[in-house]
């Protein structure tokens, strides 16, 4: 299990709310300017870099189970 100190956890809700602030307007705008559907579809490409960051969890996680079945045998 990955361990995260209290600073990066306080990080991430500040990085979350000014990411609401900054695009939430204007997706809000999208969607009322064009449809919901085409503010949904902004919303996911905005978000879409994201997913890198969930990368390295994910392998982490991985090799940690390697090894765990390693030392099992």
């Amino acid at each position: 299990m990955v361990q995260v100190r209290v600073p990066v956890i306080s990080m991430s809700g500040q990085v979350d709310a000014v990411g609401q602030i900054a695009g939430g307007p204007v997706v809000g705008w999208i969607g009322s300017r064009f449809s919901v559907r085409t503010a949904l579809l902004a919303s996911s490409l905005i978000l879409t870099p994201v997913l890198a960051l969930f990368i390295p969890p994910v392998q982490i996680g991985e090799n940690e189970r390697k090894r765990l079945e390693v030392e099992g045998d």
